[in-house]
C-alpha cells in the first residue's frame, strides 16, 4: 500500500523489447505504480482479464501488430494511454488524438510518461 493506504495504480507496460519492459518495470514501481508487463497480444488480453487496469503505455512498432491496433478494445476501460513511437506521422497523430492517446517520442523520458500518469 502507498501513503495514503490506496491500492497503487495498475500501469501495463507493452512493448516488444524486454529490456525496454525490465527498465520500465523498475522506473515506474519506484514511481508508485504497480507495473505489468506484456510483450505479446496474448499477454495483454490476460494482464487485463486478471483485474482492473488504470494506465496503459504501449509501444507502436511491435511487430505484427501496431500498438493502437492492439489496445483498441480494451483502451476505454483505462484512465489514461501513452503511446511511444520513434516517427509520428500525422495521420498517425490524428488517429492518436481520435482515441484519446497520449504520443510520446522516442527517446523519451520515462519521468514525462510518469508525469503524465499522475496528472502533472
Amino acid at each position: 500500500m502507498n501513503n495514503s493506504d490506496q491500492p497503487l495504480p495498475v500501469l501495463l507496460v507493452i512493448d516488444d523489447e524486454e529490456e525496454f519492459l525490465e527498465t520500465a518495470e523498475i522506473f515506474f514501481r519506484r514511481r508508485g505504480f504497480r507495473v505489468l508487463t506484456a510483450s505479446s497480444e496474448d499477454e495483454v488480453f490476460a494482464a487485463v482479464s486478471n483485474g482492473p487496469v488504470s494506465y496503459i503505455l504501449v509501444d507502436y512498432f511491435l511487430g505484427e501488430v501496431d500498438g493502437l491496433s492492439l489496445i483498441a478494445g480494451i483502451q476505454q476501460r483505462v484512465e489514461k494511454v501513452a503511446l511511444l513511437s520513434g516517427y509520428v506521422s500525422n495521420d498517425l497523430a490524428a488517429q492518436c488524438d481520435d482515441m484519446g492517446v497520449e504520443v510520446f517520442r522516442k527517446p523519451v523520458d520515462l519521468g514525462d510518461i510518469s508525469d503524465f500518469f499522475h496528472g502533472k
